[in-house]
């Protein structure tokens, strides 16, 4: 099993997405799988009243240790998550870590590092399209190693999937993202230090953004033996 970590907005998903295609693993996203609940995309792997537990809890506020451990163990339950799975948006605590050590094994934990003031920026580029949900980004960096190219749509403003309006979302501000780079560095100062002193670790900054893909799939490569 992989776990990707890093600060909010380095791209884990992105990348996760990629590396389970790769090593044909299960991707396990806590926060869509909130989100889809959210929406009412439910899946039938949950339960009625799991669903219902976790729309009121994001109802009142951020959703409970209970329901992200809850959700993990209905994901990690489905019959192709057994062939191997690599996790994103997990864990939000140390509460939520001590659970997820306890109940599985970790092979590879995965770190994507990126310079704060580089992250902030390419926040405040990114686009949603308000339908499917793909990603965009307007955002071109060329400073300080990295070189971080736009991805566009076709055309200026619309989804190449569906053709909806790309927007922004409500949480890409700097005062937002500032808050919540700090906010995850506190609460997962323990958890890190944890994870470098008892799992190994792969380090990884993609300071080309998706065209670093290759370089990481063969890091990875080096550190696990793949039958």
């Amino acid at each position: 099993m992989f776990l990707f970590f890093g600060v909010p907005g380095s791209g884990i998903g992105t990348f996760n997405s990629q590396i389970c295609h790769e090593f044909g693993l299960t991707r396990i996203s806590l926060t869509e799988e909130l989100r889809k609940i959210k929406e009412g995309n439910d899946y039938h792997i949950f339960s009625p009243k799991l669903v219902d537990s976790i729309r009121n809890s994001l109802l009142i506020g951020r959703a409970s240790d209970e329901v992200f451990m809850r959700v993990l163990e209905s994901k990690m339950n489905e019959k192709e998550t057994t062939k191997g799975a690599s996790i994103d948006g997990f864990p939000r605590s140390w509460k939520q870590f001590e659970n997820f050590e306890n109940n599985y094994s970790l092979d590879l934990a995965i770190h994507l590092i990126v310079d704060d003031c580089i992250l902030v920026e390419a926040m405040l580029g990114r686009r949603v399209c308000s339908k499917c949900h793909k990603s965009y980004n307007i955002c071109h960096i060329e400073r300080n190693g990295y070189k971080l190219i736009p991805l566009l749509p076709k055309k200026k403003g619309i989804c190449d999937v569906c053709g909806s309006i790309l927007q922004s979302k409500a949480e890409d501000n700097v005062h937002t993202i500032v808050t919540r780079i700090d906010r995850y560095k506190k609460v997962s100062e323990k958890m890190v230090d944890h994870l470098y002193k008892n799992y190994k670790i792969l380090e990884f900054a993609p300071k080309r953004g998706i065209n670093d893909m290759e370089f990481l799939i063969n890091e990875i490569k080096n550190r696990i033996a793949f039958i």
